[in-house]
């Protein structure tokens, strides 16, 4: 079975308060906790990653009813975006909730925008139409970062674990991430910071 967890989560320059990612996991029949890693190539070799997202949003909707959080941040697989029914089935679902729209922010992958730009735009544009946030996650801070930001429009960008693990030592990376934050605060963009390691990462 399908099984939800919500880890808090921090902005680089700006106070995020009371925010969660939504982390989906599964339970085995023994009780064992799997991780995306252990099931989602076989659910994207079986096209079954959009009924995934269906459930997580549904799930999420509840958890927001119950818990009341500022913000929870909802990951969007790629066959959700290729799919054109997608915004309009999460603004009924919306509706049908009762839930207030700015509580919820759906992310896609970096990699994945920039593969299906078109897409994703026309779904960024849908959502926040209805009042949903929208962000871009796993953000690298290479040239295709900059790139996205100046096309889509979004509310939040999640920079990549990968960088944040050693930005505290890496004077490129540093010099990268400044200027992606400098161009998103010029767009009224928010940085979070995903898996900071130390105080000297977060005031870079």
């Amino acid at each position: 079975r399908l099984c939800l967890q919500h880890e808090p989560i921090a902005g680089l320059n700006e106070e995020i308060n009371n925010a969660h990612d939504t982390l989906v996991r599964i339970i085995d029949k023994d009780g064992k906790t799997l991780l995306p890693a252990e099931f989602m190539p076989t659910a994207i070799r079986l096209g079954l990653t959009k009924n995934i997202d269906r459930w997580v949003i549904n799930a999420s909707f509840s958890f927001i009813a119950s818990k009341q959080p500022e913000l929870v941040f909802i990951r969007l697989s790629q066959q959700s975006i290729m799919d054109k029914l997608t915004a309009d089935w999460i603004i009924e679902e919306l509706k049908s909730s009762g839930i207030e729209a700015n509580r919820i922010c759906f992310q896609v992958n970096e990699e994945i925008a920039t593969v299906h730009l078109r897409q994703v735009l026309a779904l960024a544009e849908q959502l926040r139409g209805a009042g949903l946030k929208f962000a871009l996650d796993h953000v690298s801070g290479r040239d295709d970062s900059n790139r996205l930001l100046t096309h889509i429009p979004m509310d939040y960008i999640k920079l990549d674990a990968s960088i944040m693990q050693a930005l505290h030592k890496d004077k490129l990376h540093q010099e990268k991430i400044k200027n992606l934050n400098i161009l998103a605060r010029k767009k009224s963009i928010l940085c979070i910071a995903e898996q900071v390691q130390n105080a000297t990462t977060m005031a870079i």
